[in-house]
């Protein structure tokens, strides 16, 4: 079990998702939270710190690909957190990044620069 998994596993704990909340894609934690909690029971500085680590592994190529291929989009889907604020914005720097592993870059043309 790699990094990701093992910081992912601390936010399902953190968040309470049992089988019955998770994703299907991450099926393979069930069990990790005995039971569901509510939003106001989630640490809200332990989730920060927690997508902190995850930042900072996407900025290599190397845990980017491990976060796509186990699709931890699904998983930020399912955290109890306010639509807006920090967290927020940090799973939507994370998930902006997983979109460039998938974008072609296209060539700059010169004259596009003017």
């Amino acid at each position: 079990m790699g990094i990701v998994e093992l910081l992912c596993r601390v936010l399902v704990k953190e968040h309470g998702l049992t089988e019955h909340s998770l994703p299907e894609s991450w099926m393979r934690l069930k069990g990790v939270a005995t039971k569901e909690v509510f939003a106001s029971s989630i640490d809200i500085d332990v989730t920060r710190d927690l997508l902190d680590g995850l930042m900072l592994l996407a900025n290599s190529s190397t845990f980017l690909k491990e976060m796509d291929r186990v699709k931890i989009y699904h998983l930020f889907e399912c955290l109890k957190i306010k639509p807006f604020g920090e967290s927020r914005t940090k799973i939507d720097v994370i998930n902006g990044q997983l979109l460039s592993l998938t974008q072609e870059q296209a060539p700059i043309d010169a004259n596009d620069l003017d």
